[in-house]
């Protein structure tokens, strides 16, 4: 019983400790913050252990400490904490604070992903993709991603069949996942549909449907797309390019909520067709 009671004390103190910290840091008293964290962060309490990179790796009230960040990052993940797991990988990735470790990235992401975070994830499919190259590895994660109906993650199963990352090159599935990615008017997905349609791959050679795409491309963003649209001027009758500008006017229409954000569409995988 004394034992139990004991307990219960100091599980009370070690909450009050916390949430004093986190009135300290919301109030932008960080030092406060610091003080009322590190005690418990060197217990191994994770939470607090992942807070203190809060102002290690922002600077809250002392200079940036990304080496600081990834030690404490390290321990909460080692616990397995997921965002901390996952948080390192980046770290580790990018070589913000450690070494650039590609190893170790793929170590800290494959679990936060293996945890279900959707963030991770795609995190774990672009480190493949865009670091190690290893679209084989990428693919399974992209998939993933892309079932949860991740934008980026379609897009970039389209550029992995279309150009045969890893994969024989298929352009029939590059389009399916294009289409995907299109429905949630991703702007480089709406370009490669239509140069999908322009070179006849995977799909019945169609000027009209390509010049739409092209035009639906720019209108949502993409740079490479008003360049392309003027490679169909000169192919098609005046009576034809009305007609792609009346169906990408109607797509447009339908898709008007779907827009996507520039932001959204800088995650996508950086080999574009």
């Amino acid at each position: 019983m004394r034992i139990a009671i004991i307990f219960i004390a100091l599980t009370i103190s070690l909450h009050a400790n916390f949430d004093a910290g986190m009135q300290a840091f919301q109030a932008q008293d960080y030092q406060t913050a610091l003080n009322e964290w590190r005690p418990l962060a060197e217990q191994g309490v994770a939470q607090a252990e992942y807070n203190l990179v809060l102002i290690y790796a922002v600077g809250k009230g002392l200079p940036r400490d990304m080496a600081q960040a990834a030690a404490w990052y390290q321990k909460a993940a080692e616990q397995g904490f997921v965002e901390a797991e996952l948080n390192l990988g980046l770290l580790y990735c990018e070589g913000d604070g450690v070494t650039q470790d590609f190893d170790q990235a793929g170590r800290w992401l494959k679990q936060a992903a293996e945890s279900g975070d959707p963030k991770a994830v795609i995190a774990l499919a672009s480190l493949y993709a865009d670091k190690t190259h290893d679209y084989a590895a990428a693919k399974p994660w992209y998939e993933k991603a892309a079932e949860q109906g991740n934008v980026s993650a379609q897009f970039s199963l389209g550029v992995i069949f279309d150009l045969g990352k890893g994969v024989p090159a298929d352009p029939a599935e590059a389009g399916k996942w294009y289409r995907k990615a299109a429905e949630q008017a991703y702007a480089p997905a709406l370009t490669n549909i239509g140069i999908l349609y322009y070179d006849g791959q995977g799909v019945k050679r169609d000027l009209v449907l390509a010049r739409e795409y092209f035009l639906l491309g720019a209108q949502n963003g993409d740079a490479r797309a008003s360049d392309l649209v003027e490679w169909t001027t000169n192919k098609l009758t005046s009576k034809e390019m009305k007609r792609a500008t009346a169906l990408a006017h109607d797509w447009q229409a339908a898709h008007a909520t779907q827009a996507v954000s520039s932001i959204r569409q800088d995650q996508a995988v950086s080999t574009l067709r």
